[in-house]
């Protein structure tokens, strides 16, 4: 599970340091893109919850949630 592989670099001061996830855009390094979903499905706790936020100026989904 992720979490016994991340369990050792985690404190409690780091428990909620993806808070502001939805406000990473996309990017990529050295030929190589990132792969949230998976990492976020792999945690099994729910399932996703998918919204639209294009509607917005700033498209940040904490403005109507």
């Amino acid at each position: 599970m992720v979490a016994d592989v991340l369990a050792p670099m985690i404190n409690e001061e780091t428990l909620d340091s993806m808070g502001n996830l939805e406000t990473i855009p996309l990017y990529e390094h050295n030929g190589r893109v990132p792969r949230v979903l998976p990492l976020l499905e792999a945690q099994e706790m729910q399932d996703l919850i998918l919204v639209d936020s294009t509607w917005l100026e700033v498209q940040h989904v904490d403005e109507f949630i």
